[in-house]
């Protein structure tokens, strides 16, 4: 059955059912052919819905969606009727046929999601004499990444949708794709069967993102080459190549015999050369959202001539289709590609969309930008290109292609964010000019100020010197007699100096040659009189420095004792009265020393070996055990161990390295984390893995809370986790863009601190609100997140200012509902109110 939406009246063609008037429930059943039946309900299916909101659909989208919102909308002179389709009559509205593509009934690598309008579906909304009943069903197929734009769009306001997920189709339902289309052709009178070996084969191939596409192609090109006879069998497929190479060889049957009509170029570098030029930008783009490679629909004269004989050749193998149809209101033959697996199976296509992706990606986002402007009255709030951004899209519109692929539109919305810079740009030179004016008046004032301050002190001067001209002789005698007793006193300081620097000097010459013979002991005496008998204080920090690096350096007094391993140590640590010290090593052990008898040295008490490097250990509280693990090239596993002799306690094992341990507060369990993407909690006397905790990737840290009933922990799959320790069920879940270097419960543990190699750092609130103001929730939203959302869905980063007037506002809301709150205990401002300041900034 046909779907025919059109405007005005509706003359029905030959052979074709009455038609149901829209907007009168009487009406409609009036025209039903059986008037004590229910009418029935139309379902117009609209496959692939994103392809509604792409920037190049232009005007021929915005007339489909003004045309989809008439018809389910209670309009007196839109009409739907079923029926064959008849050819245009002179003077008979045009009509517009809704369809569905076969081959995105199911999605193949992205999430899609159904949306039904004015649904009468068992709904629970849908009352059984509501009007909206009896109007048709809009249903849309539209990619989850793209359904923002369907739910804001202008066209669709006010009217109904129900939102349904539709999950990836199941292997085992393969069987019913490949083998319903023969069915309906054997039913149609035109016999086809497919040999059920094929059927298993086909199932068993179609495996990735695209096996649903693929499956369509191979079938398809089985019909054709080989479908004449009535019958699909095993042999043909495989003579096809299968499913990975029915694409190679449909790729190959077209560029083969150059020299037959239409004539290409025989040398593979020139014709991929034309090729390229053919195939990019004009047939396939890059969302610059998703990085999803789409198919473009070209008009025929966008491709360059030279490449059109290469685009005829794939046209025939059907990897490309050609068409005519109506675009920005002219009529225009029209090629796109047929099966967008084609842009990710094509070894040679996608390695060019490899090296164009940023250029398309930049081209797309720009025409999007543009058409946002466009549509909203070319408002300058919605330039939003600047700065290196628009740098970068002006050096691409050197490209020619790229120019032409812009268009009109886009060349002027470039021309404009370009002509807002200058201004700004302008704007800004006239500010600094203007500063840098107003400072060099200021610095004039103050030198001015500066002159009248100096002749007023020289004017004093010489006041002061009038005075002093009155008293100078009795002065000059005082001063010359004082001068004379300082000559005499600083005589004999100077003597004096001259002799404990020499007498020093003596002392550091013998120093060195005493370091010079190896004997540091002399040295150093020598160097401690020298230090003593310096005068100044430079000499005595160079001594005291000499005497440093000489301990360090070359005295053997200043060892005091040497702990040996057999390889590299990779930690030590001292027990809580420094008596003992535990040393760990890439030598496999773990060694325990302790005071040497009837010395000041120190002796090995106990050592513990692992099968690889002993990568960390540590003391109990009371510290009669020692716990080790092993982190890389060895046994995999976390031991305790008994201090007093060594002996092994208990052993907890991981299928990976073991990154870390660390004793609960009552040391009755023992927490690890491993290369084996799980960190696990065991009971130490006995060994016993109490609860295990899994992420995608290597743990590299964990941490208990503070009453030890949550384990935090932290991985290279960009997630830190919360856990129940009880059991090991997950609790929450906080998401980076990189691998999680660390985590930390703040003292409340109301928030948790994580921070990443995505270059930040992200506070994560675990408090849950449940009574917060509703009128007050998107205020609660744009305080935590530092966002906020316009009207059309849009998000941005709010600026220091603004989010700080935004939280003054948010807090005097919360302390208000505070004092009502009925779940004070998780009520965010009581729970902060008591704890200390200093959890309130980062």
């Amino acid at each position: 059955m046909k779907i025919i939406l059109h405007h005005g009246p509706f003359e029905a063609v030959e052979g074709a059912a009455r038609t149901i008037p829209l907007g009168n429930a009487g009406t409609q059943r009036q025209g039903w052919q059986h008037t004590d039946a229910a009418p029935p309900t139309l379902i117009i299916p609209i496959d692939q819905g994103e392809e509604l909101f792409v920037a190049d659909g232009g005007e021929e989208n915005r007339q489909l969606l003004s045309l989809l919102r008439a018809v389910v909308s209670p309009m007196p002179d839109i009409e739907v009727g079923w029926g064959e389709r008849s050819e245009p009559q002179q003077n008979t509205p045009q009509y517009a046929d809704v369809g569905v593509r076969a081959e995105a009934l199911t999605p193949t690598y992205e999430p899609r999601a159904a949306v039904t309008t004015n649904a009468d579906l068992g709904h629970p909304m849908a009352r059984e004499n509501d009007s909206t009943s009896e109007r048709p069903l809009l249903l849309i197929a539209i990619r989850s990444d793209s359904y923002q734009r369907l739910q804001t769009d202008p066209h669709l306001d006010g009217i109904e949708q129900y939102l349904f997920s539709l999950p990836p189709m199941a292997r085992a339902e393969y069987g019913g794709v490949i083998q319903g289309p023969a069915a309906r052709q054997t039913a149609a009178g035109q016999k086809l069967s497919i040999e059920p070996a094929l059927t298993e084969q086909l199932i068993e191939d179609a495996e990735g993102a695209d096996a649903l596409p693929l499956l369509a192609f191979t079938l398809e090109r089985l019909f054709m080459d080989y479908g004449g006879d009535g019958d699909l069998l095993l042999s043909e497929y495989r003579e096809l190549g299968g499913i990975g190479g029915s694409i190679d060889k449909a790729i190959g049957a077209a560029f083969a015999n150059p020299n037959v009509e239409p004539v290409i170029p025989a040398d593979q570098q020139e014709r991929e050369k034309l090729l390229r030029q053919g195939f990019l930008p004009w047939l396939a783009l890059i969302d610059p959202d998703t990085d999803e490679r789409k198919r473009r629909v070209a008009r025929w004269r966008e491709i360059p001539a030279d490449a059109r004989p290469l685009v005829e050749r794939l046209i025939g193998q059907r990897l490309l289709v050609r068409d005519r149809r109506k675009l920005d209101d002219e009529e225009a033959i029209v090629v796109e590609v047929a099966h967008e697996a084609l842009l990710r199976q094509w070894p040679l296509l996608s390695r060019w969309l490899d090296e164009d992706a940023d250029a398309l990606k930049a081209i797309q986002a720009t025409a999007r930008a543009a058409a946002d402007w466009a549509g909203n009255e070319r408002n300058p709030a919605w330039l939003i290109h600047r700065g290196e951004r628009l740098g970068r899209v002006e050096a691409l519109l050197l490209r020619p292609d790229l120019d032409r692929l812009l268009g009109d539109q886009g060349r002027t919305y470039v021309r404009a964010c370009r002509e807002r810079e200058d201004v700004q740009a302008a704007e800004a030179e006239r500010q600094r000019k203007e500063k840098e004016e107003a400072e060099k008046r200021r610095l004039q004032i103050e030198k001015e100020q500066a002159a009248e301050r100096e002749q007023a002190a020289r004017d004093r001067a010489e006041a002061a010197r009038g005075i002093s001209r009155r008293t100078g002789v009795g002065a000059v005698i005082a001063v010359v007699l004082m001068l004379v007793a300082g000559a005499l006193a600083w005589w004999a300081i100077q003597q004096e100096r001259a002799a404990q620097r020499s007498l020093a000097n003596n002392y550091w010459t013998s120093g060195r040659n005493a370091e010079k013979g190896n004997d540091p002991v002399t040295a150093g005496h020598f160097y401690a009189r020298a230090t003593e008998k310096y005068p100044d204080k430079i000499a005595i920090e160079a001594g005291r420095l000499k005497l440093r690096t000489l301990q360090m350096d070359r005295n053997p007094m200043a060892l005091d004792t040497i702990l040996g391993h057999d390889g590299s140590i990779l930690g030590a640590a001292f027990s809580k009265d420094e008596s003992r010290i535990l040393t760990w090593s890439e030598d496999k052990t773990a060694r325990l020393w302790g005071p040497k008898a009837g010395t000041q040295g120190m002796t090995e008490i106990a050592r513990m070996a692992h099968d690889g490097e002993v990568s960390g250990a540590a003391f109990s509280k009371d510290e009669s055990r020692i716990l080790t693990w092993n982190g890389y090239r060895g046994d995999n596993a976390a031991r305790l161990w008994r201090a007093g002799d060594g002996t092994e306690v208990a052993r907890m094992g991981h299928d990976g390295w073991v990154f870390g341990a660390a004793f609960s507060k009552d040391e009755s369990r023992i927490l690890t984390w491993s290369s084996d993407d799980t960190a696990r909690l065991w009971g130490p006397k006995a060994g016993t893995e109490l609860a295990r905790m899994g992420h995608n990737d290597w743990v590299r840290g964990a941490a208990f809370s503070k009453d030890e009933s949550r384990i935090l922990t932290w991985s290279e799959d960009n997630t830190a986790q919360l856990w129940r320790a009880e059991d090991g069920t997950e609790v929450a879940r906080m998401g980076h863009d990189g691998d999680i270097n660390g985590a930390v419960f703040s003292k409340d543990e109301s928030r948790i601190l994580t921070w990443s190699q995505d270059k930040t750092a992200r506070l994560w609130d675990l408090g849950v609100d449940y009574d917060f103001p509703l009128a007050h929730l998107a205020l609660r939203v744009e305080v935590l997140t530092g966002t906020a959302m316009d009207r059309i869905g849009n998000i941005r980063v709010l600026g220091a200012e603004e989010w700080q007037r935004k939280k003054e506002k948010y807090d005097r809301i919360a302390k208000e509902h505070a004092e009502n709150c009925q779940y004070p205990e998780a009520n965010r401002y009581l729970k902060r109110k008591a704890h200390a300041p200093e959890e309130s900034s980062l």
